[in-house]
Parts: structure tokens; sequence; C-alpha cells
């Protein structure tokens, strides 16, 4: 996986133009993220409420996705004014110039999405720890540290990513209407770039956020049995929780 393999030139190789559909549908999506991430930051600043530390670390989960929303909108857009009238496109690689649109709002979506992953599976954990282990989040230096991984580790991620010259135009190769790994790699490079930038992960979101939440069920239907009610909220286990997060459960 050397820069031999980076730097070799791929002749009458062709991909087909996008389809109008996912670049409307992303186009359309994107925005309406962006909106209901508005109203999310609203709510918070104006309902005292709703400022608990469940709704804190969704806000966080809300920047990430509001970056990524906006990434989006940027990367279809380029690539609509870029290839719109292309019948076909030709994969230059390597690169005779560096697309630095490209490069940055690939990096910046990357490190958003991977955010986005951290912010969901911390998420989860929070809830599960507080309901099940009695925990008191509230220490500076446990927050400090949740926000350094959440926010930190995917930077590095990315920082990697970039040093290794692996984000760039990927022509759409196993990614949507914007820029992720580079198509210039050879398809193990990709798939091994794919998994440590995003898909890895996502994964493992997937298996511990699932795992979480059926532990968290099961011991709330094993709480209502032991004390023969038929109704047992959050706030009821949990002084640091609200009933209304158990919305959560409903949610993932």
């Amino acid at each position: 996986m050397g820069n031999e393999n980076s730097t070799v030139i791929y002749k009458n190789i062709y991909q087909d133009p996008y389809d109008t559909l996912p670049l409307v549908l992303t186009l359309i999506s994107a925005p309406l993220s962006i909106v209901g991430a508005l109203f999310i930051f609203i709510t918070f600043s104006l309902v005292d409420e709703a400022r608990n530390e469940t709704r804190k670390l969704l806000v966080c989960l809300t920047i990430s996705d509001f970056i990524m929303a906006i990434s989006s909108t940027v990367g279809n857009v380029r690539y609509a004014v870029k290839y719109g009238k292309s019948e076909i496109i030709e994969l230059a690689c390597p690169s005779t110039e560096c697309d630095y649109l490209c490069l940055i709002h690939g990096s910046v979506q990357t490190w958003a999405n991977l955010c986005s992953f951290f912010w969901t599976t911390i998420i989860a954990f929070h809830l599960l720890t507080n309901v099940v282990f009695k925990t008191r989040e509230h220490y500076f230096t446990l927050r400090l540290c949740v926000h350094g991984v959440a926010w930190g580790v995917p930077l590095v991620i990315v920082i990697l990513a970039m040093v290794h010259g692996v984000i760039g135009e990927d022509y759409r190769v196993g990614s949507g209407l914007w820029c992720w790994i580079s198509a210039c790699i050879t398809p193990s490079e990709q798939f091994f770039w794919m998994m440590v930038t995003g898909k890895g992960w996502e994964l493992l979101m997937y298996l511990l956020t699932g795992a979480s939440y059926i532990l968290l069920k099961g011991y709330m239907i094993q709480k209502r049995k032991e004390r023969k009610q038929a109704r047992l909220s959050f706030m009821d286990l949990s002084d640091n929780l609200r009933p209304s997060d158990e919305n959560y459960l409903t949610l993932w």
C-alpha cells in the first residue's frame, strides 16, 4: 500500500454520469436536516426544561449532523456544476490539479460523519449507565474526556487520511454525489480507508447502540416486574434523566 499504487495511471476508464434522483433527494433532505437542527438549537436556547444532560449530548450530535448536511449540499452542488452536462465521466488518475473544494468538503464531511457516529453511541451509553449503574456524569473531567473522544478521534482519523492522500475525488465510487475516498487508489486500499473513515465505525455504532438499548429495555421491563408497576419512567431510576428521554428508545 505504498506510493506506487497511488500513482498508477488509469486509462480508458469511464463512469456513467450521476442520476438526477439522488441529487434531488439530497438537495431536499440536506436543507431539511439543517432546518431541523436549527429548531433543536433554538429550543435548547429558549426552553430551560430542555437543558438536561441528555439534551446537551443531543445538541452535540445535532452540531455534527448540521455540519454534515451543509457539506453534503456543497458536495452535491459541486458535482452538479462539474459533471451535470457530461454524458460520461472519465477517471483522471492521477489528477493533474488539486480540487481544493473536493478535498475540503470531503474532509469536513468525513469528520462530521464520524462525530455523528461517536455522539450517537455516547448518548446510548449515557442512558444505559444512568439507568442501570446510577452514574452521575456531571464531573468536568469526564465531560472533557467525552468531548475529546467525540470530536478529537474523528479529527485524528481525518488527518491520517489526508496525510496518506486518500481523501479526494471519488467519482461516486462507493459513495454518493460528494468527495470521500479517492478513486485513484487500489480497490483494497479504498475498502480499507472506507472502513477506517466511516463504514467500520458506522457498523460498530449499530452494534453498540443496538446492544445498549436492548439491555436498557430489558432492564426497564425487569424493574417494572420487581416493583409491580405498569409504568416506570427513567426519572424514577435516575435523577439525571427525564421521562421524555425514553423517546430515544423509539428513535434509535
